[in-house]
């Protein structure tokens, strides 16, 4: 049955909002990147929200995903491959495990699966988190799942009290991501309660809020530098995307050889792995990088020419 705010009163030792002294106790915990989301929404984006995250929060969302979609461990199977420069094939052969503690690493620009992560960080990670949400705002549900998600919803007293019972239970911090994610997923709660979170995280800065009492370990890895979506990271040649464990191989042999390091190839053998390399499959451009690589290592000449030269081929060589 759906609570009324008369009757959400009436419960015993429950005040319909927290006053000066609640706010003091609910707004720690909270990191830099966490308050600006809740305090500007027009930055919420479901891939900020997923890097705030804790590291074991996110692999075991991420667990939860591949138990929950079909599709999953391929398409996490191909980022992780594109994120650590491995083969596919590779990558293919780790259990699951590996794969959620390789994501607590990645960047992510997707915001479907981003959105999806932070659904199964929800439910069934914080099931119980959510069926107390939902049963105090009156929302059917099954274990947790909705209709629609714009059934989420009540009346802004009766959310506003639901979420004051959720920071007591829970945390300050778990709440705002819940409630966040719920905001970007559409459901119309989740912006009542980001809005009564906004009131607490600007409280006057007299108020002892005691925000650095609990430092947050995402906080380094969001902070200001990365705000913006798809922004490019400081580029290293030997780790471009499309090379792979043998291109980094050969990278180091040659760096090893140049210097005259014991054990390594001498400058024949190097040469005769190169030019196999580049002649083993030359629609591969990616390999002529190691020629010119060796070349600009050994002061050789710089080629002129490449076989079946093409646009492609010379800017890898370059």
């Amino acid at each position: 049955m759906r609570r009324t705010p008369d009757d959400s009163r009436r419960d015993e030792g429950i005040q319909a909002e927290p006053g000066i002294e609640g706010r003091k106790r609910h707004s720690s915990g909270l990191s830099g990147t966490l308050e600006r989301l809740i305090t500007d929404p027009r930055h919420l984006r479901a891939v900020r929200l997923w890097q705030a995250l804790h590291p074991e929060e996110r692999r075991a969302a991420t667990m939860a995903y591949l138990s929950a979609e079909e599709q999953g461990r391929g398409r996490l199977d191909r980022i992780v491959a594109r994120h650590r420069n491995f083969r596919l094939a590779t990558v293919r052969k780790w259990p699951e495990s590996k794969i959620s503690s390789a994501m607590c690493s990645v960047r992510l620009h997707d915001y479907d699966l981003a959105s999806g992560l932070l659904r199964c960080h929800h439910v069934p990670g914080q099931l119980r988190m959510v069926i107390r949400f939902l049963d105090a705002l009156g929302v059917p549900h099954e274990e947790g799942i909705v209709d629609s998600l714009e059934q989420v919803d009540a009346h802004e007293d009766i959310v506003r009290l639901a979420v004051g019972e959720l920071v007591q239970e829970c945390g300050m911090r778990t709440v705002a991501v819940f409630l966040l994610t719920l905001r970007l997923l559409g459901a119309p709660a989740g912006e009542k309660g980001r809005a009564w979170l906004q009131e607490l995280a600007q409280a006057p800065p007299g108020e002892d809020r005691g925000d650095d009492q609990v430092p947050d370990p995402a906080a380094a890895v969001t902070d200001e530098h990365r705000w913006e979506e798809g922004e490019a990271e400081q580029e290293d040649p030997t780790r471009q995307q499309s090379f792979t464990t043998l291109d980094r191989l050969l990278i180091l042999a040659a760096v090893d050889s140049a210097q005259d390091i014991k054990g390594a190839l001498s400058t024949d053998e190097l040469d005769d792995v190169v030019d196999e390399l580049v002649t083993l499959n030359g629609r591969r451009h990616q390999s002529y990088f190691h020629a010119g690589f060796r070349d600009v290592l050994f002061d050789k000449p710089v080629g002129e020419a490449l076989p079946a030269e093409n646009q492609s081929r010379i800017r890898w060589y370059w």
